[in-house]
């Protein structure tokens, strides 16, 4: 995950706000960790939790700025791979590496491009899935 952050971020990494009263980031923090310690984990959940808890952090309490990003090529290569997935688990490094841009990339061009995240979209076509094959709601 250092690289990725490194890739994303320009300049030195030094957290430079105080983060004990940002709720933002104890909600973000919050979900991860339901999210961690799930009985069912889902790696995309917990994979987009992950980076937009670190993300909260390094966009709010650093004096790095983001990284210019590409844009609509890797976003058109997950949804692709999201919409073939509608019946299995798949992870946002997964989607990356399809992609060939990092996770923190695809997360944050995925959200500009789609409005929604990879999640949100997977749950989505889950669900339209489900609903055409007739599969039951506690499948998987």
């Amino acid at each position: 995950m250092a690289d990725e952050v490194e890739e994303e971020f320009e300049g030195d990494i030094e957290i430079v706000r105080p983060v004990a009263h940002d709720q933002l980031l104890a909600l973000a923090f919050n979900r991860l960790f339901a999210c961690v310690v799930s009985p069912c984990p889902d790696r995309l959940a917990t994979d987009e939790n992950l980076l937009n808890t670190t993300l909260r952090l390094l966009r709010s309490h650093t004096t790095s700025r983001l990284a210019a990003v590409g844009g609509l090529p890797c976003v058109a290569k997950a949804i692709q791979r999201l919409d073939d997935a509608a019946d299995e688990q798949i992870s946002l490094a997964e989607l990356a590496a399809l992609a060939g841009v990092s996770r923190f990339t695809l997360l944050r061009t995925f959200a500009r491009e789609v409005g929604v995240t990879p999640l949100l979209r997977w749950t989505a076509g889950s669900i339209r899935w489900r609903l055409c094959c007739n599969v039951p709601a506690s499948w998987g």
